[in-house]
C-alpha cells in the first residue's frame, strides 16, 4: 500500500469479581457479552416459543462429475423424493422439521449459479418445487434452498470478472485434488457475493420460499484489491446492506455465521461442539451457544457424519442443540467422483430410525427449557453437569457410565433428565 489503512479500535472492559448476577467465569463472561449484543443491536430480539425443539434435514440433490464430453449433473434427490420424505417423517410423528436443498438448481451444489435460479427438469421444474413447498407447508415444516455465494469455479461464473484478488494481483484460490471435476475454487468478489444473494433471494421469494439457507459468506471474510480496493470493514457493510433488504419475514439460516451478522440469522448451522485443538484446555464449555441461547435455533454437526454416539447425543442436550442430518435419496457412493464427496453417507433408508431415535431423546428434554433464558452451567463433579434456566427448571446431564441419585431423582448412566424440585 502506498498509505496503510486507517481505523478506530476500542475496547470494552466488564469486571465480575464479586458480582454474584454474572460470575466471574465462562458463564458470567457469556452472559455479559449476550446483554451486551442485544444493548447493542448485536443479536436477534425475537425470543424461540416453540414446544417442540426443530431438527435440521439438508437434502444433497446434485453434483458435477466429469464426462466424456465435459460435465454432467449426478442427480441423487430429486424434488419429488424430498417430498415423500417429509412425508414419512411426518408420518413418523417427527416435528418442526427444516430443511435446505443443497444442489437444487443446474450444475448442483458446485456448478450451480449463486445469482439465478436455473431449474433442471431431472433434479425439479420450478412447478415441482412450488409443490414441495406447498406439501411442507401442509405439514408445518419449512424448506428452504442453500446456496453458497463465496466459493465460484471457471466453469460456473465469469471468473475475470467475479473472482477477488490478493494485493499481488494473485486471484484468492484454494487448490484440491485434479480427480475432482473442479480442481480450482475461488472466492467471488464480495461485491458479487452481496448482488448475487439480492438477486437469487428475490427470485426465490417470487417462488414462495419462507426462508433461505446462506452459506460461503456467513464465514468467510475477504478483501479484494482487482480494480480498486474492496475492505475487510466495506465487505461487512456490503454483505449487512444485502441481507437487510431481505423481506424480514423470511427465516434466514447461515453456516456457521461470523458474529457481525448474528443479528440477521434465525437458525445457526453446523455450531461448534469440539474445541479447535489450537490450545491445550482443560475442558470444552458452550461459551457461544450460552451467548447465542434462546435468540436464534442452533444446529449440531450432522448426525450421520459420526457425531451420534450416546455421549454426542448428550451434548447436545447439554450445549443447547438440535439435531440435524444430510439425506439423500439415493445412495452416496454416487457422489463420490463429484466435489461433493464428503457426504460419504447420506441415504434416507438407512437414517431414517436414527432420525427417530436421536430426534425423540433430544426434543424430550430440551423442550421443556424451550423459550426460556439459560444462565447457568455446574459441573457437579467429573462427567455431570447441571444446566439452569430462568424459570428455574433444570437438565441434569450423566456423562458417566454409573447411575447416580440427585435428590430423590435417580439418573441413569449416559442420560438426562428435567430435575423436578
Amino acid at each position: 500500500m502506498e498509505e496503510r489503512r486507517h481505523f478506530d479500535v476500542s475496547m470494552t472492559y466488564q469486571f465480575l469479581a464479586n458480582d454474584t448476577d454474572r460470575p466471574a467465569d465462562y458463564v458470567g463472561m457469556a452472559l455479559t457479552y449476550r446483554d451486551y449484543l442485544l444493548d447493542n443491536d448485536g443479536l436477534p430480539q425475537q425470543i424461540s416459543s416453540s414446544s417442540d425443539v426443530g431438527i435440521r434435514l439438508d437434502f444433497v440433490m446434485a453434483d458435477i462429475k466429469k464426462s466424456v464430453l465435459g460435465l454432467e449433473d449426478v442427480i441423487v434427490t430429486t424434488a419429488k423424493d424430498v417430498g415423500n420424505i417429509l412425508t414419512q417423517l411426518e408420518t413418523d410423528g417427527i416435528k418442526n422439521i427444516n430443511s435446505g436443498l443443497l444442489g437444487w438448481q443446474a450444475g448442483g451444489i458446485t456448478n450451480g449459479h449463486p445469482g439465478t435460479t436455473n431449474f433442471s427438469s431431472a433434479i425439479g421444474s420450478s412447478t415441482a418445487f412450488k409443490s414441495l413447498l406447498e406439501l411442507a407447508s401442509s405439514y408445518d415444516y419449512d424448506v428452504s434452498f442453500s446456496q453458497n455465494y463465496a466459493a465460484i469455479n471457471k466453469k460456473q461464473v465469469n471468473y475475470q470478472t467475479s473472482a477477488a484478488r490478493h494485493m499481488n494481483s494473485w486471484y484468492i484460490e484454494t487448490r484440491v485434488s485434479n480427480d475432482y471435476p473442479i480442481s480450482v475454487l475461488g472466492i467471488a468478489k464480495p461485491s458479487k457475493s452481496a448482488v448475487w444473494l439480492k438477486t437469487q433471494s428475490d427470485k426465490l421469494i417470487k417462488l414462495g420460499v419462507s426462508s433461505l439457507t446462506i452459506d460461503g459468506i456467513s464465514n468467510i471474510l475477504t478483501s479484494d484489491y482487482d480494480a480498486g480496493t474492496t475492505s475487510i470493514d466495506e465487505t461487512i457493510e456490503l454483505y449487512t446492506t444485502a441481507l437487510g433488504k431481505i423481506d424480514p419475514t423470511v427465516m434466514i439460516a447461515m453456516q456457521a455465521p461470523n458474529d457481525y451478522l448474528w443479528k440477521y440469522v434465525d437458525r445457526y448451522l453446523n455450531a461448534p461442539v469440539f474445541s479447535n485443538q489450537f490450545l491445550i484446555e482443560t475442558d470444552t464449555v458452550p461459551f457461544l451457544q450460552m451467548v447465542l441461547n434462546n435468540r436464534m435455533e442452533m444446529y449440531a454437526p450432522y448426525s450421520n457424519f459420526s457425531f451420534y454416539t450416546q455421549k454426542d447425543i448428550l451434548r447436545m442436550i447439554d450445549y443447547n442443540l438440535y439435531p440435524s442430518f444430510a439425506l439423500s435419496q439415493q445412495p452416496a457412493y454416487k457422489l463420490a467422483l463429484t466435489n461433493s464427496n464428503r457426504y460419504y453417507s447420506t441415504e434416507f433408508k438407512e437414517y431414517e430410525p436414527l432420525i427417530k431415535s436421536i430426534y425423540s431423546e433430544v426434543n424430550l428434554v430440551l423442550r421443556e427449557v424451550s423459550g426460556k433464558d439459560w444462565i447457568d452451567r455446574t459441573v457437579v463433579e467429573n462427567g455431570v453437569i447441571l444446566n439452569t434456566y430462568s424459570d428455574g427448571t433444570k437438565v441434569l446431564i450423566n456423562y458417566t457410565e454409573d447411575a447416580l441419585s440427585y435428590g430423590d431423582q435417580l439418573v441413569r448412566a449416559l442420560s438426562a433428565v428435567v430435575v423436578k424440585e
